[in-house]
Order: structure tokens, then C-alpha cells, then sequence
């Protein structure tokens, strides 16, 4: 069960205060490993934001079309996404004007590098249309739609789009100045049907718009464009209800499926990094509590272990050290000192040079916190044991000023066993409790009459160092402190006991009795 608090202690970093027993513990101490779920993992706002705020382009694989467009220059190859066909043009061919397009290709081998592709983020002009294309590394994909500003597009057979040239186009008739006005390019009024295209979240949105009579070579004033305007169609050009320019809306729907596939692969694509984000997160939990684990499998083992090297550790010396204020006696100001003894505002006894000072020339540091957390009696006994301390009695007392206890062991078989372990209270820091290893020598029933306390119980071992209850009002008749005084450093160097343990400890440890105090 000492076990048992000692590991909960330690663990749970809850100190068992001083207390004149150990508190047992009524559950077992239990490591589990908590099992953690991708749906639990939450990723911080800021990351979040991160990763929604992307703009993400739309990245896939084309594949050769089983249809060809023909044209009165030859028959070229189409290649398809999602099933909208695609014209392709290396960067060679496409900086010539859209209409030499088809002649260029005619006289080059004009065939992708790769048919992996990246959709632009801006649109590219083509005949005063706008058009979302696809690249590769040496060229662009155009869909057809896109193409019929300027070419008349008819599936001629299962396997084949046929394409003429328009007798007019829109650049033929009209220009656009700035989408604020249109200027007549022709010597009749014209009438116009054009939709203003506006692009918000990867969406389209149309508004029609038909002009009254546009004057020959007068401009028409357009309304203003809309928020988050992204282009202008034309769809017809008419002069004396004669149509001169139609186009049909594949063009727009071509569009707008583009910019769907872009916000469907947004969305696929950063799912997929929420969730690798949520993996890695996870991973970085797991491994922490894999940690977590392994360190407390370590401390419990490090806890119950005997090894010495572990018990060195458990119980280090509690060894006061000030600071010298000037130099004296072959210290120099500043130098640390071992504070082994003091005679109360008179003098300290110091080490490395064992030698007297001035009380006023060393700084004293602020009494030492107690480690509460108890050790095991193996470790006790273990650690006792590895010290080759022997008594003239068949009890041993060590009092470990780092615990503030007082252990109490019997011979048996040539072993120390602990037979009692009591909550004591030592010398304060500016007045420690000498260290080393003593003897009992002498009992005094009771001490301090005349003096404003009584204390019962008195062992001697060592000079005026006593073991001792601890202080009574000058009358002796009720405690002049509390209990709760015992476990921190308090008196001006003598070690104290409850009553209890006091009067048991008078009563038991008999003359020449080893006392060893570390």
C-alpha cells in the first residue's frame, strides 16, 4: 500500500502533505492508453482558416477525344475532361491571332507534352470572349465552345465536329471600349444582346441586357459593370433584324462547369488535407501519450526500484549552502559555503574550511521545501542498508531532513528493518540541524521552564541538539503549535516529534543508540 501512495503521488504530482501516517489509497493506480479518434481531433483556427482560405486550381488528367474537328485547313486532334472537348495549342502557335490559329497547326506538329494539366487562374481572350483554359508545360487546352467567336461549330458525325469560319465576328462589328461603352464599326445602327458574366466563389452568375439602335460609328454607353464582374458575352449582333453575329450558350456552360470541377477538386483537395492534418495531429497525440506512458512506466519503475544509483537519487543529502557577504576567515565574498551548524545570531560553523563566522557575514537562502512524496520501505531499508551504519543498540535512527522523517529501525538478521516511520520538524535553514552520525547520550524528562515554552520528551545527541515533543506553553499544559508545524523546517536546530511519537521515541531508544542525520 506504501507503494502504491507513493506512485499515485508521484504521478498525479498531488503531494501527500505532512501527515503523522501515510494515507492509504483506495484505488489501484491504473495506466491506460486512451484510444483517439480522427472525428475527435479538432485543428487550431488558425490552420483551419489556413487551409479554407486556399485557392486552389483545378489539376487533372486529360485523354485523347474519339472525336477530331475538321476544318477547311485540315482534320486535328480533341482531347477531353469531364466531357467537354478540348483543342490543343502550343504557346508557339497560340501567340498568333485566334483566326492563323488553324493554319499554324496545319504546318506544325502541334501535339501535347503531357496530358497532365493545371487550370489557369486568369482567363485568356479569345475574340472578345473570354475563356478558362487548361495548361501543360509547352501549350494550352482550349474547349471548342470557347472557339465560336469566331468558327461555327456542328457535330458533323459520332466521331467528328465539323468548324467554318463566321462571315462576322464580333470584332468584325463592334468594340468593346473598357466595358464602358461600345463603339459601331459599321456604316447601319445595330441592335446587341450580351450578358454581363460576374464570378463570385468559383460561380457564374448572368444578367441579359439587349442595347437600343447603336449609331454607325457612335458609341453606346453600357451600364455600369457589377460587383465582382468577370467578363461580357455577346450573344447576338442583329442590323435591320438581319442576325450578322449569334452565338448559343455552350460557351457559358462550358464556363461554368470549369469553375464547378475547380470548386469540386477545392473542396476534395482540402478535405483531404483537413484530414491529413487531423492524422498527423493524431499521430503527434498518440506519440505523446506513447510518451506520457513510457514516462510513467519509467518513474514506477525508478519508484519501487532498489537500484543504487536510483536511491541516490531518492535521498540526496539536504545540505544548506549561503552565500559569503565579505571575505573572512579565507572566504571570499560571493564564495559558497556549506552552513553546518549555527550558534543563534552569533556565529556559523562552515564548510569547506570547517571554520566559525560571523553570524552577519553570510546570506542564508529561504527554507528548503519538503519532498512529500514518500519512498517505499524497500527503498528505505535498501538504501539504510548500502550505508554500513552500525549501532551499539539494536535500533538505528536516520532522519532524512529532505522528507522531514524520522525512521526508526531493528536489527534483524543482520539487517535494519524499519520499524517506524514518524513525521518530524528540523532546524530551519538559518539555523539547520548539524548533519552527521551520532549517538543517544543522555535523556531530559522536560526543558524550556522560565523560558516562554516547555518541551517534553528530550533525547540528547549531540551537544544542545535534542529529539524532542514538540513546544508546550510555559505551563506545559497545552501545545504551544500546531501539528501542522511538523514536516517543514522550524525549530533553531533540534529535531521535533509529535507528542506520541515523542514519548514513544523516550521511551525506546536507549543509550548509545546510532543516530544518523542526512
Amino acid at each position: 500500500m506504501k507503494k502504491l501512495v507513493f506512485a499515485i503521488t508521484i504521478l498525479l504530482g498531488t503531494p501527500v502533505f505532512a501527515t503523522e501516517n501515510i494515507i492509504p489509497m483506495q484505488k489501484p493506480l491504473e495506466i491506460q492508453n486512451q484510444n483517439i479518434s480522427l472525428q475527435d481531433i479538432v485543428i487550431p483556427e488558425e490552420k483551419m482558416a489556413e487551409i479554407q482560405n486556399q485557392d486552389i486550381s483545378l489539376k487533372g488528367t486529360l485523354i485523347k477525344s474519339d472525336k477530331t474537328l475538321l476544318t477547311d485547313l485540315g482534320t486535328f486532334d480533341l482531347y477531353k475532361y469531364d466531357d467537354i472537348e478540348f483543342l490543343y495549342l502550343s504557346n508557339e502557335i497560340r501567340s498568333f491571332d485566334p483566326k492563323s490559329w488553324f493554319f499554324q497547326k496545319s504546318q506544325l506538329a502541334d501535339v501535347p507534352s503531357s496530358l497532365d494539366f493545371e487550370m489557369s487562374s486568369e482567363p485568356i481572350e479569345i475574340k472578345a470572349f473570354k475563356s478558362l483554359v487548361l495548361t501543360e508545360q509547352n501549350g494550352i487546352f482550349i474547349p471548342i465552345n470557347s472557339l465560336t467567336g469566331f468558327l461555327d461549330i456542328t457535330l458533323d458525325s459520332d466521331t467528328q465536329y465539323k468548324a467554318t469560319f463566321k462571315s462576322n465576328t464580333v470584332d468584325d462589328l463592334i468594340t468593346i471600349i473598357d466595358n464602358m461603352a461600345i463603339l459601331n464599326k459599321t456604316e447601319l445602327p445595330l441592335q446587341m444582346d450580351y450578358i454581363n458574366l460576374t464570378l463570385k466563389d468559383n460561380k457564374l452568375d448572368e444578367t441579359y441586357w439587349q442595347t437600343s439602335s447603336i449609331y454607325p460609328k457612335k458609341s453606346y454607353f453600357l451600364l455600369p459593370t457589377p460587383k465582382d464582374y468577370w467578363g461580357t458575352s455577346v450573344i447576338s449582333i442583329s442590323q435591320d433584324e438581319n442576325i450578322l453575329f449569334e452565338n448559343n450558350e455552350d460557351y457559358i456552360n462550358t464556363q461554368k462547369r470549369l469553375l464547378e470541377l475547380k470548386e469540386q477538386h477545392e473542396e476534395q483537395v482540402k478535405a483531404e488535407e483537413i484530414k491529413a492534418t487531423q492524422e498527423q495531429i493524431m499521430q503527434e497525440q498518440i506519440k505523446a501519450e506513447q510518451a506520457r506512458i513510457a514516462e510513467q512506466e519509467r518513474i514506477i519503475a525508478e519508484m519501487f526500484s532498489t537500484e543504487p544509483e536510483i536511491l541516490k537519487k531518492l535521498f540526496p543529502p539536504s545540505i544548506v549552502t549561503g552565500t559569503m557577504r565579505y571575505d573572512y576567515g579565507g572566504f571570499k565574498a560571493g564564495q559558497q559555503v556549506e552552513v553546518k551548524m549555527a550558534e543563534k545570531e552569533k556565529a556559523y560553523y562552515v564548510g569547506p574550511n570547517t571554520t566559525w563566522i560571523p553570524w552577519d557575514s553570510i546570506s542564508i537562502p529561504l527554507n528548503t521545501l519538503t519532498q512529500y512524496s514518500q519512498a517505499t520501505t524497500e527503498q528505505i531499508e535498501a538504501f539504510i542498508n548500502s550505508q554500513g551504519l552500525r549501532s551499539n543498540t539494536s535500533n538505528l535512527v536516520w532522519i532524512d531532513l529532505y522528507r522531514q522523517r524520522t525512521y526508526v529501525f531493528k536489527r534483524v538478521n543482520g539487517q535494519w528493518k524499519l520499524s517506524r516511520n514518524m513525521l518530524c520538524s528540523s532546524g530551519k535553514n538559518i539555523t539547520p540541524t548539524v548533519r552527521g552520525t551520532f549517538k543517544v547520550t543522555s535523556y531530559v524528562d522536560s526543558f524550556g521552564w522560565g523560558k516562554g515554552y516547555v518541551c517534553y520528551d528530550a533525547i540528547q545527541f549531540w551537544g544542545e541538539y535534542l529529539i524532542h515533543s514538540i513546544l508546550y506553553d510555559p505551563t506545559g499544559t497545552y501545545l504551544l503549535e500546531d501539528r501542522g508545524i511538523l514536516g517543514q523546517r522550524a525549530s533553531d536546530g533540534c529535531v521535533r516529534l509529535s507528542p506520541e511519537d515523542a514519548n514513544w521515541f523516550f521511551s525506546n531508544m536507549r543509550i548509545g543508540t546510532t543516530i544518523w542525520i542526512n
